[in-house]
């Protein structure tokens, strides 16, 4: 039978109408990129506030992934902390000059090994995400955590505890890799920014419990001292596994497998029920979008516009210890009592200032939202720079031992890769038995922050109220990195 020639009035033109779709694996349909634009501008013009009442279950879910940060704050810490027990120097160090000290090869393997680990297991991090999702991801982080903070509890010796300290820089490595992730892929735009500038406020808080609860068990005899740092570990591993369990999966993860239904899910118990479907869609437009080339490999981070945005991406990190963090973090409570000060005292000292990270890392987040990303990294940056200069003066001019409360001065910035080499070398510089630099040590950190200042400037570009697809074409058009706050990305095409 030949085929007849359909009319033109033969066509029925239908009206479209939301469609429901159940029980099917296949998107909904997808809108032009014109609409989707339109989309993002509707989310980028609405105020925080009117997102966060609108996404109740976003901010509770990204809050208790947030929590996963206190908690890497918390282990992070506890594990260098004790150095500055005496009777943990005690039990783990020897007689130096008429007090007890760690000795330089251990302080270096406790650091250095558990920077290390830590590092390899952020780069094993990645591969697990992309295996097995962001929930069995953090639950293994758990699991790990949990298995080093008992070897170092059972700890009698320095190998046995550095172990332990290795077994848990792993999980810091995981938890560290894991939280961002989960919290950038539910986040809206809007709110992406106070979340992820968020996550170093948790870790700042972690610290600062690591810092108060070792104040209240420094009036336990006997190695509870430490012990009981490393027991409440427990308890926040305990309940952040207990939170996986109904913990939604990323919606990301589960859309780049194929499993759609799944995500619209996982969507459902995010999102209210009518941004389900409109949210899926944007997702897989983004993701359509951006496996529309070849399959991406790890290897293109390093070629071509990509090479820009890793390199943006490490500098960043790089700086945070370079700038000393470690120091200020690891080392503080140590040093201080190397110095001259009573050990109460210097346990008074660290948790206020501590307490000053906190109230930064507040004005940061606002700054962030407000001013934007590049004007609080330049400021910030250079102001560290101002701060090495000021601390190390002093710290070469021969004063009475209190006077070293002016190193309290610093700002402190977490650490990253970079953070493996600077834990290998700080052991020699500031312990009594070997280069003992004291305040000094700041100008080797002024030597990295100078080129850093000068790269944030030309370098670092703004980001604020980017979506993902913004910041994709600002990277492949090669736009000057000043230029990226003023740029004016040109509409798609409604018929893309």
């Amino acid at each position: 039978m030949a085929d007849t020639p359909v009319s033109k009035e033969s066509i029925i033109e239908v009206t479209p109408v939301e469609t429901v779709y159940n029980a099917t694996k296949e998107l909904p349909p997808a809108g032009s990129k014109t609409q989707l634009a339109s989309r993002v501008e509707d989310d980028r013009s609405a105020s925080t506030w009117a997102v966060l009442k609108e996404n109740p279950r976003i901010v509770f879910w990204g809050s208790f992934t947030l929590f996963t940060c206190v908690l890497w704050g918390y282990d992070g810490l506890a594990g260098n902390i004790v150095v500055g027990i005496p009777q943990f120097r005690q039990d783990f160090g020897v007689e130096y000059q008429h007090q007890w000290v760690i000795p330089a090869q251990w302080l270096l393997g406790f650091n250095g090994g558990g920077m290390a680990s830590m590092f390899f297991g952020g780069l094993f991090a990645g591969w697990l995400l992309d295996k097995v999702g962001r929930r069995l991801s953090l639950a293994l982080a758990c699991v790990v955590s949990i298995g080093g903070v008992s070897a170092q509890y059972v700890a009698g010796r320095p190998a046995v505890f550095l172990v332990g300290k290795m077994i848990t820089g792993f999980s810091l490595g995981l938890f560290l890799t894991i939280a961002p992730a989960y919290i950038s892929e539910i986040s809206p735009t809007i709110l992406r920014g106070a979340f992820l500038a968020s996550v170093n406020f948790s870790i700042v808080l972690g610290q600062l419990l690591a810092q108060l609860v070792l104040k209240g068990a420094s009036f336990h005899p006997g190695n509870k001292v430490y012990k009981i740092l490393f027991a409440v570990q427990w308890g926040f591993s305990g309940l952040t596994l207990l939170g996986v369990a109904f913990m939604p999966e990323s919606p990301w993860w589960l859309i780049h497998r194929g499993e759609h239904e799944r995500a619209r899910d996982a969507l459902r118990r995010l999102h209210r029920h009518g941004a389900v479907e409109q949210r899926l869609r944007e997702i897989s437009e983004t993701i359509t979008e951006s496996l529309s080339g070849e399959k991406a490999k790890y290897a293109d981070c390093f070629h071509g516009t990509d090479l820009r945005r890793t390199l943006i991406a490490m500098a960043v990190f790089v700086i945070q210890p370079l700038s000393g963090g470690p120091f200020v973090t690891g080392y503080q409570t140590y040093y201080l009592q190397l110095a001259g000060l009573p050990v109460g005292q210097t346990y008074t000292v660290t948790c206020a200032n501590y307490a000053v990270m906190l109230i930064g890392n507040c004005i940061g987040m606002y700054l962030c939202e407000r001013t934007g990303r590049r004007p609080a990294m330049l400021w910030g940056s250079f102001g560290l720079t101002i701060l090495l200069i000021f601390i190390g003066v002093l710290g070469s001019i021969p004063v009475h031992a209190t006077l070293v409360l002016s190193n309290k001065a610093y700002l402190r910035i977490w650490k990253a890769v970079i953070g493996v080499i600077i834990a290998f070398t700080l052991p020699y510089m500031i312990n009594p038995d070997k280069a003992n630099m004291g305040a000094k040590i700041c100008f080797v950190f002024l030597a990295f922050m100078i080129p850093l200042d000068i790269w944030s400037f030309y370098g670092f570009p703004e980001l604020k109220g980017r979506s993902y697809m913004e910041l994709d074409f600002l990277f492949h058009a090669g736009v000057k990195t000043r230029s990226f706050s003023k740029y004016i990305i040109p509409p798609p095409s409604s018929n893309c």
